[in-house]
């Protein structure tokens, strides 16, 4: 389904609000289904994005693409192997304050939120080419981005926005919480922004020891 389409789907499907007056505007259904596949692809890895960054010699961070949650894989073109995320603690716990200077191929890189920073600083130029999950960017499409068995489930968070609305014909927090139940067992519950940093700039598997840095 496209948006609007979502928005239709809801209008016969959930809210029974197909003729006008509408009880909730186009605008504002458009809004909820939006935040749907954000939210949906926010809980769910249910977008795959792989972009390139260009790395340039003796420079070590970089800005990532804003939309990436998790990264999969970061690999640089002139490599075989695969980056392994680290943390700047390991890093100065091996070599001290400083790693940051110390030069050669890049082996590891430390993220904080949408900056990678490589180690060791790189000494050629290259491309890092960075494979992860992601949400809605500009190039979004939901029947294209989204796979199609998760359509309907979409569906439920725009009637749990709806019945939040404060009217006398909307407001029903009782089916809100109802549809929000239905959206969260299909994608999973909400995470913390905390949650979210820790588990994005944290070695995905915590089995880093320093000889395997040397």
């Amino acid at each position: 389904m496209t948006i609007a389409a979502l928005v239709l789907a809801a209008r016969s499907d959930i809210l029974d609000d197909e003729a006008a007056p509408y009880l909730w505007s186009d605008a504002q259904l458009t809004r909820y289904a939006n935040e749907a596949c954000l939210e949906a692809c926010k809980r769910a890895p249910l977008i795959q994005r792989t972009n390139n960054v260009a790395v340039t010699a003796a420079t070590a961070a970089y800005a990532i693409d804003a939309f990436t949650r998790q990264i999969y894989v970061a690999k640089l073109n002139l490599e075989t192997v695969p980056l392994t995320q680290t943390t700047d603690a390991q890093l100065s716990y091996v070599y001290g304050s400083s790693w940051r200077t110390i030069t050669g191929t890049p082996r590891h890189y430390v993220r904080r939120g949408h900056t990678i920073t490589l180690f060791p600083v790189p000494i050629v130029n290259d491309t890092l080419v960075i494979t992860g999950s992601s949400v809605p960017d500009g190039d979004f499409d939901v029947d294209v981005d989204i796979d199609s068995a998760y359509h309907d489930s979409l569906l439920h968070w725009i009637a749990y926005k709806a019945y939040l609305k404060t009217d006398a014909d909307t407001y029903n927090p009782l089916k809100a919480v109802d549809f929000l139940k239905m959206f969260d067992a299909k994608f999973g519950p909400a995470h913390t922004a905390r949650y979210d940093q820790i588990a994005q700039d944290t070695p995905k598997y915590s089995t880093l020891v320093s000889g395997r840095m040397c």
